[in-house]
C-alpha cells in the first residue's frame, strides 16, 4: 500500500496542519535559531581546532556563511514551512530525500548524547558550590589531594628540586577536582574507568531535558522557554567576559586574539568551515522543526 502525503507527489494540494501549533512571537523562531548556533562546544572546538587565529577567524565564518550557511538555512526553513511538519516528513518533499529525515533523527539523538557532557560538567561545579567550603579551593583541596609536593597546585607552588633546571607545572585545584572526580587523579593505568558522580549527573541532566519537554511541550511555551534560556545565556557571558577583564594579564591575551600571528593563521583558517556547521544543529536536519510550527508568519 502506497500512502501519499500533501506534498509527497505532487498531486494534492498543499494544505498546512493547524494542530501543530505556533509560536507566540515569530521572533522566537530566531531565538530557537540562535540557540542550535550557539553550543558550549563552540568554545571547545575552537579552542582545539582554532589554533589561536583569534578574531580574524571570523572573517572566513562570515565567508563560508555566504557561500554555503545562509542558503542552506533558507531552503530548510522553506521546506519546514511548506511541509509543516519536522524534518523526518520534511524531507519527503522528493524521492530521492526520503529517508534524510530518520538519518538525522540518528545523528541528532547519537550527537546529543555526547553534548550532555556540557550539561553535567556544569552541574557538578554548580551543585559542589553550594558547599560550605569549595573543593577546589585552598582549603577543600586538603581533603582529597594529598600529593602537593609531587604536583604543585596554586595553592602550593613549590619546588620539590631547585638544584635542578626544568619547567614547572602548577595546577589549578578545579582541574584536579575534575580528574578527581571522573577517576582520572593521575592514573595512567586505568583511563577508561566509569566515574559513578559523572554517571549520575548524565541522569540528572537528561532528568532536567525530559521535565523541560514535558511542562513546556506545546510550541508557544517551549518557544518562551528557548528566548529565555538564550538570554540568560546570553547575559552569562557577557558578565563572565566582563570578569575576565578585571583578570591580571587579560590584556595581554585579548591583544593576542585580535593580532594573532601568521602561523596560528594558516593552521586554523581550515578548521572554521567545521565551526560554520554547527549552526545547523545537532544532527545538522534540526531547523525545519522549529520553523515548521511557525507556518507563514516568519
Amino acid at each position: 500500500m502506497v500512502y501519499e502525503t500533501s506534498y509527497a507527489s505532487g498531486t494534492k494540494p498543499f494544505s498546512p496542519d493547524p494542530k501543530r501549533g505556533k509560536w507566540e512571537k515569530p521572533t522566537d523562531y530566531l531565538f530557537a535559531c540562535f540557540g542550535l548556533a550557539l553550543k558550549l562546544d563552540i568554545f571547545e572546538v575552537s579552542y582545539w581546532f582554532f589554533f589561536n587565529i583569534g578574531f580574524v577567524g571570523m572573517l572566513p565564518y562570515f565567508l563560508y556563511m555566504v557561500i554555503y550557511l545562509v542558503p542552506i538555512l533558507v531552503v530548510h526553513s522553506f521546506m519546514g514551512q511548506f511541509s509543516s511538519s519536522g524534518f523526518i516528513a520534511a524531507f519527503r518533499l522528493a524521492p530521492l530525500f526520503k529517508g534524510m529525515g530518520y538519518v538525522s533523527i540518528f545523528l541528532t539523538f547519537t550527537t546529543l548524547i555526547y553534548y550532555s557532557m556540557f550539561v553535567a560538567i556544569p552541574l557538578l561545579f554548580l551543585i559542589n558550590s553550594f558547599r560550605p567550603t569549595l573543593p577546589w579551593s585552598c582549603e577543600g583541596l586538603k581533603s582529597w589531594h594529598n600529593r602537593t609536593d609531587e604536583y604543585p597546585t596554586l595553592c602550593h607552588p613549590t619546588i620539590y628540586k631547585p638544584h635542578e633546571n626544568y619547567t614547572l607545572g602548577v595546577e589549578a585545584p578545579s582541574r584536579l577536582y575534575f580528574d578527581y572526580i571522573r577517576q582520572d587523579y593521575f592514573n595512567t593505568d586505568k583511563r577508561f574507568d566509569i566515574s559513578r558522580p559523572l554517571i549520575g549527573l548524565f541522569t540528572l541532566s537528561w532528568a532536567l531535558i525530559a521535565i523541560i519537554f514535558y511542562h513546556f511541550s506545546e510550541p508557544a511555551k517551549f518557544g518562551k522557554c528557548i528566548r529565555y534560556m538564550v538570554i540568560t545565556t546570553m547575559v552569562l557571558v557577557v558578565v563572565c567576559f566582563v570578569r575576565f577583564l578585571f583578570l591580571p594579564g587579560s590584556h595581554k591575551l585579548l591583544w593576542m586574539y585580535i593580532t594573532p600571528n601568521t602561523k596560528d593563521f594558516s593552521e586554523g583558517i581550515y578548521s572554521t568551515f567545521i565551526m560554520a556547521l554547527q549552526a545547523f544543529g545537532a544532527g545538522w536536519g534540526s531547523v525545519p522543526c522549529p520553523v515548521s510550527t511557525d507556518l507563514r508568519q516568519t
